[in-house]
């Protein structure tokens, strides 16, 4: 057994036999917590195994797996096509939407045929039968050797809620959950000039996007601080209005270097459009990446009955979360009937 001092556990350690995966100086090992285990990991290794643990084993370390999640309208999209663009890292053009269509009782097949994924220009075909849960890791995987690159992953909204799927699902990846999270009042505000921009007499309604913000960012707040290591959350405001230092913390959560130029020009989706409510309304971008625009309030486009609902319902999830405004402040504390009410729009 190495000595606990020389060596630390790395995550993705074996769950059936319970070997550990310890870095000792800038080699990897593998050694039974217990004398009484077995000589050897019940998983087939890439590299021969050393059962008295005397010798270093090589070329073992876990790959990372990057995922992105966040409620809709919360800079899903910015954060997808920065951390795309690192040269290392494969995040596909088109969301794949695996768990959440799953989750909405959709066949794989459907879920493999959805016109999107035509942007990744692989055959995904191949894979209708199979289980899901081998399927998703292994489809991202295909597409990061496709274009060229190491780390595989993608960005969905919503994939928290699946967050546990998606765990077993790259088990045998290193993990780095990227939860995305902007202010509750520019959200819902996104989402009310959205339904008029498209004409739409009915979108989802905002009691139904308060309560999905709300779980949302509660996850955000509860996971990143139980699992530091494989969850973060990040503001929106934060990457669009400092992306040097809040792409760098990225990077470093990661495990990759920070790649300025190549990230923060998006140079892996020069082409691809900003997701956007608001058209036209943008401010001007950063001198030295104008692709990336500064964030700013949308809140006046909710009506003074709409911000009382919004932070009453939300106000207190958004404190913790580090936003500050008079408003979550002044209708703090809601009886639980008001934030009934609020939650059914009377």
């Amino acid at each position: 057994m190495v000595a606990e001092s020389t060596c630390r556990e790395i995550r993705g350690h074996c769950d059936v036999c319970f070997f550990l995966l310890s870095l000792v100086g800038d080699s990897m090992i593998y050694h039974p917590i217990d004398a009484n285990l077995p000589g050897r990991c019940c998983r087939p290794l890439t590299v021969a195994y050393n059962a008295a643990c005397t010798e270093p084993l090589w070329n073992l370390t876990m790959k990372q797996f990057v995922i992105i999640g966040g409620n809709p309208r919360s800079g899903t999209n910015l954060a997808r096509r920065i951390v795309g663009s690192h040269s290392d890292i494969a995040l596909p053009p088109g969301e794949f939407q695996f768990f959440n269509q799953l989750a909405q009782g959709a066949s794989l097949e459907k879920v493999l045929a959805n016109p999107r994924l035509e942007k990744w220009g692989i055959d995904l075909s191949a894979y209708e039968g199979e289980q899901p849960e081998h399927v998703y890791a292994d489809a991202l995987q295909r597409y990061a050797t496709y274009v060229g690159k190491k780390i595989p992953g993608e960005k969905t909204p919503s994939n928290e809620f699946h967050f546990a799927e998606i765990a077993a699902s790259t088990a045998d990846y290193d993990l780095r959950f990227i939860h995305m999270v902007r202010n509750p009042f520019d959200v819902m505000a996104s989402y009310k000039h959205m339904k008029a921009m498209k004409g739409l007499s009915e979108l989802n309604s905002i009691g139904d996007q308060m309560r999905h913000w709300k779980d949302s960012v509660d996850i955000a707040i509860e996971r990143s601080a139980k699992d530091p290591e494989r969850y973060t959350f990040v503001r929106y405001e934060d990457l669009a209005g400092q992306p040097i230092p809040t792409t760098e913390k990225l990077c470093e959560f990661i495990g990759v270097p920070f790649e300025q130029e190549r990230m923060l020009g998006l140079a892996d989706f020069a082409d691809h459009k900003d997701n956007t409510s608001f058209p036209g309304q943008e401010k001007t971008g950063h001198s030295d990446y104008s692709a990336i625009k500064p964030p700013e309030s949308r809140k006046h486009h909710l009506s003074a009955a709409e911000v009382g609902r919004v932070a009453r319902f939300c106000g207190a999830t958004a404190v913790r979360a580090g936003y500050e405004d008079d408003d979550f402040t002044k209708h703090a504390n809601p009886s639980w009937i008001r934030r009934v009410l609020d939650r059914f729009g009377r």
